[in-house]
């Protein structure tokens, strides 16, 4: 088993940490959309926060040897027509997943 590996969950002791190996992962993956970056998840967070349907944020990445091999932005939030909660990025868009290819073991 390898002692390396991390779980690391958003929050506003590790933001910038986090963002900067989000954007790591995010270069090495191909099938990544770039609305999923700081700036948009901020907003996100907010309109949800605004609608008061924000209940917590999900997000993580999980590290090895310090490089970034998954990176997840989930935001758990309620719906306003029914009150059932999802786990989406703020409800208008799913969140993601990144899987880093280049993990060996």
């Amino acid at each position: 088993m390898n002692n390396n590996i991390q779980l690391l969950e958003l929050n506003q002791n590790n933001e910038t940490f986090f963002w900067n190996k989000f954007n790591e992962i995010s270069l090495k993956c191909s099938n990544y959309n770039p609305i999923y970056c700081k700036e948009f998840y901020l907003y996100q967070k907010e309109y949800c926060k605004s609608n008061k349907t924000f209940i917590c944020d999900k997000s993580f990445i999980i590290i090895n040897e310090d490089k970034p091999v998954s990176a997840a932005i989930f935001i758990l939030c309620k719906r306003l027509e029914n009150n059932t909660q999802e786990v989406s990025f703020g409800g208008n868009f799913p969140g993601i997943l990144l899987i880093n290819n280049e993990i060996t073991n």
